[in-house]
């Protein structure tokens, strides 16, 4: 029988091992025993041995794990390994959908805690890394962020968000790897379908930290200054100002929909809404108007570049970086189109 593992994985031998799935007859790397989207009882979550899909199957439905041996060992890589942006951005531009895990739409609470203590050494190598990323970027802005301390389920579904105040300089000491300190960030996005039932993606600009990355409009999540607290209302509203903000498109909080949620690159918990269909030339209007009006006023706009895509394929024809979470909604997405269901432009 499986121990708890963490918040949402359990312990299995056979982890990071080529096994097969007898239900379908397929074998692939068993990359954790965790629950489905929908449903809160854990299944086996496989991915291709040679990249793909990643796929769920029945616990009792694994057997014949691959013996291991030099060749077969799962691979780990460190951050210094996977490129030399991962050490001067706060968020790597590295897509790696078999890391990101989809936690559903649950019920959300946020409960605000305590920011981590950091040791004099830590504040050292913060502000160096910070003074640092500055240099080679002085757009960057150590503005305030709301950072996540812990994720417990109460129920299968109820999440409990824990966060605190800091600013991105925090973040930026995850980079040190003698000094760093779990830091995960929150951060909200919204799936905006087109009539035609496509997703609109958008580049983020050389100003910003991630630049040149693809992602779905939205952005870090702010504490709050007026007193009050976080909750899924107050989500959605950052959500639906960011949508304003680097598309030009006035959606009311009340209209987005929470779709997912989805942990990734260095714990990152993402919160992801979904907006009405729009018509394709609505959005490039809207965001061609936004540009301009950005740009008159001698501002460089945050997304300089906006697409559409329909599946994970078209992801990879972007023709840059993409956010770790995009092939992983973008698959989400176009199973859900396929099907017909509510939100996805059909």
């Amino acid at each position: 029988m499986s121990t708890a593992r963490s918040l949402m994985h359990h312990d299995h031998p056979w982890i990071g091992r080529d096994v097969e799935d007898t239900a379908s007859g397929r074998r692939g790397i068993l990359r954790a025993i965790a629950p489905d989207i929908d449903q809160p009882r854990p299944v086996a979550w496989l991915l291709p041995a040679g990249g793909g899909v990643e796929w769920t199957t029945d616990l009792g439905a694994l057997a014949n794990p691959m013996s291991l041996t030099p060749d077969t060992m799962p691979s780990i890589r460190t951050a210094r390994e996977c490129g030399p942006e991962v050490e001067t951005t706060l968020t790597t531009n590295l897509s790696d959908p078999a890391a990101v895990e989809l936690l559903g739409a649950p019920d959300l609470r946020l409960v605000e805690t305590a920011p981590p203590e950091l040791t004099d050494a830590q504040k050292t190598a913060m502000n160096g890394k910070w003074e640092e990323m500055t240099t080679a970027n002085p757009a960057l802005f150590d503005g305030p962020v709301a950072v996540c301390t812990g994720v417990e389920w109460t129920d299968p579904g109820t999440m409990v968000l824990s966060w605190c105040r800091a600013t991105y300089r925090l973040l930026a000491l995850r980079l040190d790897p003698d000094h760093a300190v779990p830091a995960p960030s929150l951060f909200v996005s919204v799936a905006q379908p087109t009539n035609d039932g496509h997703l609109l993606v958008g580049r983020m600009a050389a100003s910003t930290v991630s630049s040149g990355r693809w992602q779905l409009p939205g952005g870090t999540i702010e504490p709050p200054t007026d007193g009050n607290g976080l909750d899924a209302d107050a989500l959605a509203g950052h959500a639906a100002r960011e949508l304003a903000e680097e598309i030009g498109l006035d959606v009311a909080r009340c209209d987005l929909e929470l779709w997912t949620v989805t942990r990734g690159n260095w714990g990152n918990i993402g919160i992801h809404f979904r907006a009405p269909a729009r018509p394709t030339d609505t959005l490039k209007d809207a965001y061609a108007a936004l540009a301009s009006s950005e740009i008159e006023r001698g501002r460089v706009p945050e997304l300089d570049k906006i697409d559409f895509i329909r599946s994970e394929s078209d992801v990879a024809g972007l023709g840059g970086p993409a956010a770790d979470f995009l092939p992983v909604l973008a698959t989400l997405y176009s199973g859900a189109h396929a099907a017909g269901r509510p939100g996805c432009g059909r």
